[in-house]
């Protein structure tokens, strides 16, 4: 796979995510772009901690579904 169809999938990885949550996107995103932690992005977005540890899971099982299509 070379850096375009990577860069494309993850792209419709993420939109899925904003279609289900613009959250779940944004936790992911600062999770796996930016290496920040639970603590620092509940912070950040002004959310709680365990939310922001359930939208992390809810974004782990969408690209988990994704990458199995």
């Amino acid at each position: 796979m070379n850096e375009a169809e990577s860069e494309m999938i993850y792209e419709e990885l993420i939109a899925a995510m904003r279609r289900k949550d613009p959250l779940i996107a944004e936790v992911f995103t600062r999770y796996h772009t930016y290496d920040c932690d639970a603590p620092e992005i509940a912070a950040e977005l002004g959310i709680d901690k365990r939310k922001v540890y359930y939208l992390k899971q809810q974004a782990e099982q969408i690209r988990d579904k994704m990458m199995n299509l």
